[in-house]
């Protein structure tokens, strides 16, 4: 099992992407140097639709991305740093993800111990318990009401 782990620059997908109609920017709103308005500030998997065919004005620099969006009516800037921005998508559907190094080390290690043997991912295994199929329901009564 080989799995790329190395880091994609997220401005230049960013900003190639954006010549096209519009990317959605999944970010963790919570960071410290995030600024969105304040109900959305506490989401960890916060997405925005980012377009320049949007009236507000949409930048991006060394530091991350700055933008103008409307949330009910009204313009807010946005300030999105690079390192909150765990995901974006393209118009097209076309997803780039990033992860952080803890969780690259560790799905490195993983994947070393699946292709030495020593693990296995199995994924037809499962803890849930499956659902009453239709037969094991019981069965409504229906009466009749004057």
């Amino acid at each position: 099992m080989d799995i790329d782990i190395t880091p994609l620059n997220k401005r230049e997908t960013f900003e190639l992407w954006m010549d096209g109609n519009h990317v959605l920017v999944h970010l963790n709103a919570t960071g410290e140097n995030v600024i969105v308005p304040s109900n959305l500030k506490t989401n960890p998997t916060l997405t925005l639709k980012l377009s320049h065919l949007f009236q507000g004005r949409t930048e991006s620099n060394e530091s991350g991305i700055n933008t103008y969006l409307k949330f009910t009516g009204d313009y807010f800037e946005c300030i999105i740093p690079w390192e909150s921005i765990f995901a974006l998508t393209n118009e097209s559907g076309e997803q780039k993800v990033w992860i952080d190094p803890l969780q690259a080390n560790l799905l490195k290690k993983i994947t070393d111990l699946v292709d030495q043997g020593i693990a296995k991912i199995n994924p037809q295994e499962s803890t849930a318990t499956p659902k009453a199929t239709q037969t094991e329901r019981k069965k409504p009564k229906l009466q009749r009401i004057k």
